[in-house]
């Protein structure tokens, strides 16, 4: 992403000024590793069942972070440690970030969703896509609630297509990840059985993967790999045109 002063940074995920923090400082980068720190890095310190990433907070400006984002209650044992932005929820204001960031990119973006085969479409799409244009896709399986925004973060604004994998596990993820993506075109590879316990239902499924598709309009398609009538039906709000693996009118973008 451009360079972010960090008074501004406060408004765009809701948060408030803390620690030692200089509103005339930037952050370039988006970071959930407190290893993994590249120049002017921004550290979301993300709680999970495994670990608390408030643990690592002085690490990542040890290792040479900008600013860390962190939860509200946390910044007492936090100030000392470096700028500070407090938020209700690290993991919510990075996917804000993440959508203000999507917001300035003039990539044609393709969402691949689906209950597996994901990543190899994606990467196949990338490959394929590529030629006479920059193109970018998420970096490997970044297709969580997590890696979905930071695959965005990571998208040069110049680049011409950007390819991003989604993946959802329960009811109501798609909704968050369709904020940040915002596709002009969705893939579907198919609907499967990965997380179906999850769902009432492989109709309650397929809504949920088909959110993904809610905004496009008439200019963009939504492809489906899968000849799965759960898969046909339109997504509310959705004015597109179908397009499935027996089309002889496969889109071009």
């Amino acid at each position: 992403m451009d360079p972010v002063r960090l008074a501004e940074l406060v408004q765009i995920v809701g948060g408030t000024p803390a620690g030692r923090f200089d509103p005339e400082g930037v952050v370039e980068a988006a970071t959930i590793h407190s290893e993994r720190i590249h120049r002017a890095s921004l550290f979301f310190a993300l709680s999970g069942t495994r670990t608390d990433g408030h643990r690592f907070v002085g690490d990542a400006f040890a290792n040479g972070a900008a600013a860390a984002v962190v939860a509200r209650g946390r910044v007492g044992e936090l100030a000392a440690a470096g700028p500070l932005v407090e938020v209700d929820d690290p993991r919510s204001a990075l996917q804000a970030l993440a959508a203000w960031w999507r917001r300035r990119l003039r990539a044609e973006v393709v969402a691949v969703v689906g209950s597996n085969g994901k990543t190899v479409t994606k990467d196949a799409l990338v490959h394929f896509a590529g030629y006479g244009r920059r193109i970018y896709g998420s970096p490997g399986t970044y297709n969580s609630q997590i890696g979905v925004p930071l695959a965005v973060l990571a998208c040069p604004r110049d680049c011409d297509v950007a390819v991003i994998e989604a993946a959802v596990t329960e009811p109501g993820e798609m909704a968050r990840l369709e904020e940040v993506v915002r596709p002009d075109h969705v893939v579907v590879t198919n609907l499967g059985t990965r997380w179906s316990s999850h769902f009432a239902d492989r109709a309650g499924q397929a809504a949920e993967l088909l959110r993904m598709a809610a905004r496009l309009g008439d200019r963009s398609w939504l492809l489906v790999g899968e000849d799965a009538p759960e898969l046909a039906a339109a997504p509310p709000g959705a004015a597109r045109r179908l397009v499935t693996d027996d089309s002889a009118d496969l889109p071009r973008f």
